[in-house]
């Protein structure tokens, strides 16, 4: 029955994938990000949290995105240096709009991650494709 589904997985459309494994990746960012926040609100900032979780995050994401989006072998250092790039662009525009978000509107730091989160997926995508993942 695994292997059946993981045939299927593989056979899916790359934007397919994408959603499934992106939805994958930001939920786990998500409960990662939830988790710290919780632990350590008391602590540290929640944007420090941010950071701590998005470096956990970040290197699932690349790693997740190679092998089960993009479908790409070899050259790990390449992919995973560009994807990381990317990342890493998503975690800055993502901290400045989590600012904005918490300190500007006073929203719930966890609820503003969840939208903003959701909303830089489905941009990333596209960077992925044509700069991370391109030949």
């Amino acid at each position: 029955m695994i292997k059946k589904t993981i045939k299927i997985f593989f056979k899916l459309p790359e934007s397919i994938r994408y959603i499934l494994v992106g939805g994958f990746n930001t939920v786990f960012a998500i409960f990662l990000f939830a988790f710290l926040y919780f632990i350590l609100k008391d602590f540290i900032n929640y944007l420090v949290v941010f950071y701590l979780s998005s470096i956990i995050s970040i290197s699932v994401s690349c790693i997740n995105l190679k092998y089960f989006v993009f479908l790409k072998k070899g050259e790990f250092k390449k992919h995973f240096s560009k994807s990381f790039i990317v990342q890493v662009t998503s975690v800055l525009l993502n901290s400045f709009l989590l600012k904005i978000a918490v300190d500007g509107l006073h929203y719930h730091p966890v609820t503003s991650q969840i939208i903003l989160s959701l909303l830089i997926a489905f941009a990333t995508y596209f960077a992925h494709k044509f700069f991370s993942f391109k030949d």
